[in-house]
């Protein structure tokens, strides 16, 4: 784990697979998700999306932020953009979706907005 995923508390986690930040993108994040088959397909990407859909956050509103999911280059991203959110829930919010990935099978690694970010940490 780094500061970033620290900072974060993916440490906090009970994941079935691990998890890293490589930088910060404002208010939006974009996960990318590998699976070990190497199969990314819209199959997977249709159950992300239902797995997000499924997950209670636990939150009195529903709404999570404005999510794009996508299938290419060998992985699912997800693009999530928290803009319009209460900032107490963007953690609760944060964790969930992590969270709810774990229902899914063959997931190898999960990457928060890979590549990095221009902010300078």
């Amino acid at each position: 784990m780094n500061e970033l995923d620290e900072m974060l508390g993916l440490s906090t986690l009970t994941l079935s697979y691990p998890v890293h930040t490589e930088g910060f993108d404002g208010e939006c994040f974009t996960y990318s998700i590998y699976f070990t088959d190497g199969n990314a397909d819209e199959t997977r990407a249709d159950a992300v999306s239902k797995a997000f859909d499924a997950y209670d956050f636990g939150l009195e509103d529903d709404y999570i932020g404005y999510l794009d999911i996508s299938a290419a280059e060998g992985k699912i991203s997800v693009y999530h953009d928290f803009g319009g959110l209460e900032p107490e829930s963007c953690m609760t919010i944060l964790h969930g979706v992590l969270l709810a990935l774990n229902g899914i099978d063959g997931i190898k690694k999960v990457v928060i907005n890979e590549g990095g970010s221009d902010f300078d940490f």
